[in-house]
C-alpha cells in the first residue's frame, strides 16, 4: 500500500491528529541487507519481513 504525504496530511487535518498518531514504527519487522536473523527468531520459527529497498523513480 502506498500513501502520498499530501493525503496523509489531509487525513490528519480531518481527524485532528498528527502523523505520529497514525504511524507506529516497527523496526524489528524489517531486516537490513546483510543483517543476520536474530537467534530467537531462528528458534521460534517466526519469519522476518523482507528487507525494504527504496525504488528509484525517474521524474
Amino acid at each position: 500500500m502506498s500513501l502520498k504525504l499530501e493525503d496523509l496530511d489531509v487525513i490528519c487535518v480531518v481527524l485532528g491528529c498528527e502523523f505520529s498518531d497514525l504511524l507506529i514504527p516497527e523496526p524489528g519487522k524489517v531486516r537490513r541487507p546483510g543483517q543476520q536473523t536474530d537467534v530467537q527468531e531462528a528458534t521460534t520459527g517466526s519469519v522476518m519481513a523482507p528487507a525494504v529497498v527504496p525504488e528509484h523513480r525517474d521524474g
